[in-house]
């Protein structure tokens, strides 16, 4: 066996590694992204001041985050989803909508 053939064999080899590490990581991944419990969403950034406050959506619940720019979060408060979805259709409706 020569050095050329074997060069080729190896450069053969890592295409074909290389083409099944592409075809991995492009398609796989669609597979397993998260279904709609488990995803987290941003529902709106409110800026208060030099200070943002985040309302995120993690599952079945929703958490009011609020950011410092130094750096520090605190949580202000939690709800479950279907009672802060209560608040939105409250407030749309003309209701208070805020929390008694």
């Amino acid at each position: 066996m020569s050095l050329w053939s074997y060069l080729i064999k190896v450069l053969a080899g890592l295409l074909v590694l290389g083409a099944l590490g592409f075809g991995v990581v492009r398609w796989v991944p669609s597979f397993g992204r998260f279904r709609g419990s488990r995803a987290v969403k941003v529902l709106s950034v409110t800026p208060v001041g030099r200070d943002l406050l985040y309302l995120v959506e993690m599952g079945p619940t929703v958490v009011a985050v609020i950011s410092s720019p130094k750096g520090g979060f605190e949580v202000l408060h939690r709800w479950d989803s279907a009672e802060f979805k209560g608040y939105q259709v409250a407030s749309e409706a003309g209701g208070d909508g805020v929390e008694p």
